[in-house]
């Protein structure tokens, strides 16, 4: 009979601290929530409501401010057009086209057993890319509110975002190692 005492009070005494755990789990998550229910905007630095996004000063934008590189952004209030080699760029950006995926997939590269299916992402071939990518296209800065205000820029042409950069100040802007200045 003792036996069973002590099973039953080890098995009380287990659901009651089950208990005791799961409420404070649930507590310590519903105080979570509503912190960040309250921090909407949390690193802010601007009333949202009066905000206006930022803007590039119109001119032509080169890596590091030489003009001397194989190719510029021309920026003419929210259009954006790319100028001299076209090919540079895409290589530089590592742009992904039809023709480089099906020489990846044709390639002896092994794929991983997750990779059986084709990837339904079609791409433009290289020639329409580089036909893309010479066409006058939109830009559209975006603030991220919850990220500190990050910018970014994106580049679309019909819809179809072409490049994304990050806004530095109204006359930089930056994709990962290269920095775009506006040129004197």
């Amino acid at each position: 009979m003792k036996r069973n005492y002590k099973t039953v009070l080890f098995t009380v005494l287990a659901i009651l601290f089950i208990a005791a755990v799961s409420f404070l789990l649930l507590n310590n998550n519903d105080n979570e929530i509503a912190i960040e229910e309250d921090s909407d905007e949390w690193n802010c630095s601007h009333d949202p409501e009066t905000f206006t996004e930022p803007t590039l000063q119109n001119g032509k934008y080169y890596e590091n401010g030489d003009t001397s590189s194989a190719y510029c952004f021309i920026i003419n209030g929210t259009e954006f057009t790319v100028s001299g080699d076209i090919d540079k760029l895409i290589d530089d950006y590592n742009i992904p086209y039809s023709d480089k995926q099906d020489d990846l997939l044709n390639s002896d590269i092994p794929q991983r057993a997750d990779e059986d299916e084709p990837n339904e992402k079609q791409y433009p071939s290289y020639n329409e890319l580089k036909q893309k990518l010479s066409e006058s296209m939109k830009s559209e800065i975006f603030t991220v509110h919850e990220l500190d205000d990050d910018c970014f820029i994106f580049v679309r042409n019909n819809e179809e975002k072409m490049l994304s950069f990050e806004y530095i100040s109204d006359h930089e802007f930056e994709a990962g190692d290269k920095k775009f200045i506006l040129a004197n």
